[in-house]
């Protein structure tokens, strides 16, 4: 990498029940504030079910007029979690279809090499970790020239593809703890690593992650966890810069 890229990542917009689509348009305005490269979006779109399709996909379009945007699903955009006993979509085919008609690329297990600036990355995409579609990890994450940046929804990911070749992993799911007491921390977290929910860690050989508190929430609760979108700037030469 030459010279300094600059990626949004957001994710957990939840846009259903108590997080309304207002909350998402004030997201959209704050990226829109910010120049940015590319955006990366690390799943959760809705909580069970997208309210009103064709005024979110208008929220999502200005995303990817601003720059550049690629997405993954998250745990509740459909799939084996949600269709069991959530009652939600079996498939992610209704977000996959609202994503791309917004000028979004979607990534599920797939890998591009991205050109920015006359700079190339390797993106791989990951489906979620719950999903029961994580296969061939070898073969999307491989050694090569270009740095590599691994979008994946739950930060439990690191662990999971630890053995492969990558620098940076992009994650979401936590919501940053959500509910944050002080001197105790967030109690309630759905990963095994409860002591990185949120921010950006360095990891063995030279991996790092970083894990944003996200956009919405769950049951429209948020105590001492705010939302937010954060702006990396990966520098030539060293680590991540947030």
């Amino acid at each position: 990498m030459q010279i300094p890229l600059t990626c949004a990542h957001i994710s957990d917009f939840h846009y259903d029940g108590p997080y309304s689509l207002s909350c998402v348009e004030q997201a959209v305005a704050l990226l829109q504030r910010h120049p940015v490269d590319f955006v990366c979006l690390t799943g959760d779109y809705t909580s069970r079910k997208v309210p009103d399709e064709q005024a979110y996909s208008e929220s999502l379009r200005a995303i990817s007029q601003h720059a550049l945007t690629m997405a993954i699903f998250g745990n509740h955009d459909g799939g084996a979690y949600m269709s069991s006993v959530r009652g939600g979509p079996s498939t992610t085919e209704a977000l996959r279809k609202l994503l791309e008609g917004s000028g979004i690329t979607v990534f599920e297990n797939t890998r591009e090499t991205l050109t920015v600036r006359k700079q190339e990355l390797e993106i791989t995409g990951l489906a979620d970790l719950w999903s029961g579609k994580n296969f061939l990890p070898w073969k999307l994450l491989l050694p090569g020239k270009n740095p590599s940046l691994v979008m994946a929804h739950n930060p439990d990911s690191k662990d999971f593809y630890a053995r492969y070749p990558w620098d940076l992993m992009l994650s979401g799911h936590t919501h940053g703890g959500q509910v944050v007491i002080p001197g105790m921390g967030a109690p309630f977290v759905p990963v095994q690593d409860t002591k990185r929910v949120y921010g950006l860690f360095d990891l063995p050989n030279s991996k790092q992650v970083h894990i944003t508190s996200g956009v919405g929430n769950l049951r429209g609760i948020r105590i001492n966890c705010r939302p937010e979108i954060a702006i990396l700037k990966l520098v030539p030469g060293t680590q991540l810069e947030y």
